[in-house]
C-alpha cells in the first residue's frame, strides 16, 4: 500500500476518533439527529479505515526488507526502492546507492542525484551523481560512485533532490515486498516525457519532474577532486533463493 494513502487513513482515522468523542458529549435536541448518528458512523468509518491499514503492516513479505536496515528513510520510484549513504575511506568520500527491485519481474533504472536549489543560495557546487542499475526479481545491490567534495562545503549540510526512472520490460509481475519507499521525481519515463526529452536534448536540458529532498552533512577532510574514473562499483548482495 502507497505511504499516501496510509497517512490519508490514517488522518481520517483520527477525524473520527475526534469527532466520535464530540459526538458522545451532551447535545442539544436540535442536534440530536445528527449527533446520533455521528455515533454510529464515526466508529464504523475509523473501523473501515483502519483494517487494510492492518492488513498492510501485517502481510508477510516474499522477500526480506533489507533498506530497513540500512536507512529508516528510503525512497521509491514505480517499484524500485533506494536509500542513500556517503562513505568515506581513505580521504575519498563515495556516495553509496543501496536499492531493491520490489517485484518478481526484473527492471531497468536510472537514478539521478544532484544539489538542490535555494531561494538565496541557490545550488551547492556538488557534481551529479547519475546511475544505470540492472535489476532482478527481488534483488538487494549496492553501488559506490566516487564523489568529490569541493573544500567549502565540507562540513556542511546540503539538501540534495533525488529523480529515477524505473522501466520493467515484461511487466512487473506480483509484489514480493510490501513496504514502499517516499516517491521521488521523475527523469521521464512515459511517452510525453519521453517526447520532452528529445525535445530537451536538441537544447542539453534535462527533463525532469518535481524531486523528493534529503538533507546530507558532507564530510570533512575528503579531496575535493578524485583520481579515479566516475564509474560506479555495482554488486548483488542478495537474491531470490540466497539465505537471507
Amino acid at each position: 500500500m502507497n505511504e499516501s494513502i496510509k497517512a490519508i487513513l490514517g488522518v481520517i482515522i483520527a477525524g473520527c476518533v475526534l469527532f466520535g468523542i464530540i459526538a458522545w458529549m451532551p447535545f442539544d435536541v436540535e442536534q440530536g439527529s445528527f449527533m446520533a448518528w455521528s455515533r454510529v458512523l464515526c466508529p464504523l468509518l475509523a473501523v473501515i479505515c483502519l483494517v487494510p491499514l492492518i492488513w498492510a503492516q501485517t502481510r508477510k513479505n516474499k522477500a526480506p526488507d533489507f533498506l530497513a536496515h540500512v536507512s529508516s528513510r528510503y525512497f521509491e520510484r514505480d517499484g524500485l526502492c533506494f536509500a542513500i549513504t556517503p562513505h568515506v575511506e581513505d580521504s575519498e568520500c563515495s556516495m553509496h546507492i543501496f536499492y531493491q527491485n520490489r517485484y518478481s519481474k526484473p527492471c531497468f533504472a536510472q537514478i539521478l542525484i544532484r544539489s538542490s536549489s535555494s531561494l538565496f543560495n541557490g545550488r551547492a557546487d556538488l557534481s551529479d551523481i547519475r546511475l544505470g542499475i540492472s535489476c532482478g526479481p527481488g534483488d538487494f545491490g549496492c553501488s559506490s560512485i566516487p564523489w568529490a567534495i569541493p573544500k567549502n562545503l565540507q562540513g556542511r549540510e546540503v539538501s540534495l533532490s533525488l529523480y529515477a526512472g524505473v522501466r520493467y520490460p515484461d511487466g512487473r509481475g506480483t509484489m514480493l515486498r510490501y513496504r514502499d519507499g517516499l516517491r521521488v521525481g521523475s527523469v521521464g519515463t512515459d511517452l510525453w516525457r519521453e517526447g520532452l526529452q528529445i525535445a530537451g536534448a536538441m537544447t542539453g536540458a534535462l527533463v525532469i519532474s518535481r524531486p523528493a529532498r534529503i538533507k546530507v552533512k558532507l564530510p570533512i577532510g575528503v579531496n575535493e577532486v578524485t583520481d579515479k574514473e566516475i564509474l560506479a562499483d555495482k554488486k548483488i548482495l542478495w537474491s531470490i533463493g540466497d539465505p537471507a
